[in-house]
């Protein structure tokens, strides 16, 4: 347990933002990049997202917490500032630890934005797909029993080395109806 008269400095990070925060003694007043707290994070969603360990361990009007926030959106922050304070209370009271370990606060939220991917729009998205565009660069071709699509020089088996079904409309006999028996 620390001193009553200790500054406790801890560091709490979230997706890009990190936060170092500095917890005294004091009412209960929380400034932010030398802001206020209510003119720094203007919803009241989010300023009870980070009030959470201060809430849950019965400490809201005990400590002063001045942070200084760098990187991140306003979210990101938020869950950096939360995980900063809640580290602070565990170093402050080591038996606040199961409260708040439990409740998720000490867990550094590990999820980050996924990098886009070349040839792609984004980190998953692709881009819209044309059957059209692929047919124009596509020419299905028959080579000894094998049907195969070439594009760009590449070759796509498309059922592999047996002969192709007889539904194909290039490769069957009937003229692409499909005829059983």
């Amino acid at each position: 347990m620390a001193q009553d008269s200790e500054l406790i400095l801890t560091v709490g990070r979230r997706k890009c933002a990190s936060a170092r925060v500095r917890m005294t003694p004091g009412t209960g007043v929380i400034t932010v990049n030398k802001r206020a707290y209510n003119d720094y994070f203007t919803t009241e969603a989010i300023r009870g997202y980070i009030e959470q360990p201060l809430v849950l361990t019965g400490k809201t009007a005990e400590f002063d917490i001045f942070a200084r926030i760098n990187g991140g959106g306003e979210m990101g922050q938020a869950g950096a500032l939360r995980h900063g304070i809640a580290r602070a209370l565990e170093k402050y009271d080591e038996s606040l630890r199961p409260v708040l370990k439990k409740a998720g606060m000490l867990t550094r939220d590990s999820r980050e934005k996924e990098r886009k991917k070349p040839g792609r729009p984004g980190a998953r998205t692709r881009f819209q797909f044309s059957k059209r565009e692929f047919a124009a660069f596509c020419r299905v071709s028959m080579a000894s029993g094998r049907l195969a699509y070439r594009w760009s020089g590449v070759f796509f088996m498309a059922w592999g080395i047996c002969a192709p079904p007889p539904f194909h409309p290039i490769a069957s006999p009937q003229g692409g109806r499909y005829r059983m028996g």
